[in-house]
């Protein structure tokens, strides 16, 4: 089992005064809801940083806001490196 991104997967950069950045991404992926359940537990928001897991009925929703695009790489980069690790415990267990 692989993970699925949706076309619905889209990127927004607001650049405002051209002092001010805002990145968002919102990712629409389907994976077991068990492994989607233990890594909504991270959620976390603070101050303009937001990275935020929702397990809804078949596909979850991964939406992060931050201030600049390195940030926004770097916390993909560790999504998806704990997604694949809770996928392969997942597979183990199953």
């Amino acid at each position: 089992m692989g993970i699925i991104i949706d076309l619905y997967t889209y990127l927004i950069i607001k650049v405002c005064w051209g002092l001010i950045m805002n990145v968002s991404a919102k990712l629409q992926l389907r994976i077991p809801k068990e492994v989607c359940k233990s890594m909504e537990v991270d959620n976390y928001t603070k101050g303009n940083f937001k990275i935020i897991l929702k397990c809804e009925n078949n596909t979850s929703t991964l939406i992060i806001k931050t201030n600049t695009i390195g940030s926004l790489k770097s916390t993909l980069d560790d999504f998806f490196r704990c997604l694949n690790a809770s996928l392969e415990t997942y597979n183990i267990l199953k």
